[in-house]
C-alpha cells in the first residue's frame, strides 16, 4: 500500500508530547465517528462501550472516550 500523511501546525516549539498526545486524541475521535456511524444504522443509542486490550489502560484514552463521547 502506497499511504501518506501529514501533519499541519507544528512549530519548533512542539514536543514529543503534544504528538503523543494528538495520537491519542484522535483515536478518541475516531472511536467517537464509529459509534456515531452504529447508532445512526441502529437508530438507538450504544449505552456503553467495552474497552480491552493494552490501550485500555491508558487514562488519558479512557477519559478522553468518556469526553468526547458523551458530546
Amino acid at each position: 500500500m502506497d499511504r501518506k500523511a501529514s501533519l499541519h501546525g507544528l512549530t519548533f516549539g512542539t514536543t514529543k508530547g503534544h504528538l503523543v498526545r494528538a495520537t491519542l486524541e484522535s483515536i478518541c475521535f475516531q472511536v467517537k465517528a464509529v459509534i456515531h456511524a452504529m447508532e445512526q444504522d441502529l437508530q438507538q443509542p450504544m449505552p456503553q462501550i467495552a474497552m480491552h486490550g493494552g490501550l485500555s489502560k491508558n487514562t488519558f484514552v479512557q477519559n478522553g472516550l468518556g469526553k468526547f463521547n458523551r458530546c
